[in-house]
């Protein structure tokens, strides 16, 4: 499982992730990825210059989609209040760079 974050500058947010301890890993896939087949409407490919991270090997993670639209949407309600995460050394809550808030806590 993972949630999908648009971002204005997806290397920059990765780095961000990263810092914070996520690790670089390949985009996990519900079923085997057939190369003869292709991408599946069941699990397609994730878009072009995507990052995924996750906390923890086979553990929830973040694909970062870059953000291509001309112009930006109006501000709303966040569909995600905040990726809550457990951590056993900290307890804090933080936004990165594209405004998502990430909530450590123990």
């Amino acid at each position: 499982m993972y949630v999908a974050y648009r971002s204005k500058d997806a290397r920059k947010s990765a780095a961000w992730y990263e810092s914070h301890g996520f690790k670089r890993a390949p985009y996990p896939r519900a079923r085997p990825f057939d190369k003869k087949e292709g991408e599946s409407p069941f699990d397609p490919n994730p878009p072009k210059g995507s990052i995924y991270l996750e906390a923890a090997p086979s553990s929830f993670g973040v694909l970062l989609v870059p953000d291509r639209r001309a112009k930006p949407p109006s501000a709303g309600v966040s569909a995600v209040g905040a990726l809550r995460l457990f951590a056993r050394d900290r307890a804090e809550r933080i936004q990165d760079p594209d405004g998502n808030m990430v909530e450590f806590f123990s």
